[in-house]
C-alpha cells in the first residue's frame, strides 16, 4: 500500500528552465536524502501511532478498552510491535513530474497480509489453545458480528474469571468490534492515522529538500 505526497512549485515564480533545473538536482540529490527523509517520516508516523486513541485502548486496564475486548494478553508489547512493524516497512520513492516533484510513501501490503501473519497478531485463547486473530478483526472485519451467541461483559465480580483482570465472554448475544475502532481494508487504524497526519509528513518531506538544496 502507498500514499502520494506531491510537492508543487508555483510555476508563475518559476520559468521552465529553473524548474527543469531544480528538479534535475533534487533527483540527483535524492539518494543521498532519502536516509534522512525516511526517519524523519518514521519518527512522526511511530509517534502518531503511539498517542493514537486505539493504541491506547489497546495497551489500557481500562474495563471498556480494546485490550479488554479482544483480551489480550502482554497487550501493550502486542500493539507496539505492530507500530514497530509498519514503522520499519516505510521507505520512499521519489518522482520527478511537471510541476515538481511526486513522493510514494510505501509501507505493507494492501491488505496488511503481512504484519497480519506475524505471532503478535493473535491472541492464545484458554484452555482451547485457539488463537484470535484480534488484529484481522481490528483492521479489516469492520463493525459487523464476529462472534455469535456469546456477549462481552465487564465488571468487577466477573473479572477474576478474566485473563486480562478486566472481562469476559457471557452465552447469548453476539460481539463485534467496538464500531468507533472497527476497520476496512482501506479505513482502519493505519489509514486513519496516517491521513491525519499527511500534512506533516508533507513538510517534513520539503523540510529535508530544502536543507539539501
Amino acid at each position: 500500500m502507498k500514499f502520494n505526497v506531491e510537492v508543487v512549485f508555483n510555476e508563475r515564480q518559476f520559468k521552465n528552465h529553473i524548474l527543469r533545473a531544480y528538479v534535475d538536482r533534487e533527483k540527483q540529490k535524492f539518494p543521498v536524502i532519502k536516509p534522512a527523509i525516511e526517519a524523519r517520516v518514521r519518527d512522526i508516523l511511530a509517534n502518531a501511532l503511539l498517542r493514537s486513541k486505539t493504541y491506547l485502548s489497546l495497551a489500557s486496564a481500562d474495563f471498556g478498552a480494546l485490550r479488554a475486548h479482544f483480551g489480550l494478553t502482554n497487550a501493550s508489547q502486542k500493539a507496539t510491535s505492530v507500530v514497530q512493524f509498519w514503522v520499519d516497512s516505510i521507505h520512499i520513492k521519489h518522482y520527478p513530474t511537471k510541476k515538481g516533484s511526486r513522493f510514494d510513501i510505501i509501507f505493507s501490503k494492501s491488505d496488511f497480509s503481512d504484519v497480519l501473519s506475524q505471532p503478535y497478531a493473535f491472541q492464545e485463547a484458554t484452555p482451547s489453545s485457539f488463537s484470535l486473530p484480534w488484529l484481522k478483526w481490528l483492521l479489516l472485519e469492520g463493525s459487523g458480528t464476529i462472534i455469535s451467541n456469546f456477549h462481552y461483559t465487564s465488571n468487577r465480580v466477573t473479572q477474576k474469571y478474566s485473563r486480562t483482570n478486566t472481562g469476559i465472554m457471557l452465552p447469548k448475544g453476539t460481539w463485534r468490534v467496538p464500531a468507533w475502532a472497527a476497520g476496512t481494508q482501506y479505513d482502519n487504524w493505519f489509514t486513519r492515522v496516517f491521513q491525519e497526519n499527511l500534512h506533516i509528513f508533507h513538510q517534513a518531506i520539503y523540510s529535508e529538500i530544502s536543507k539539501a538544496l
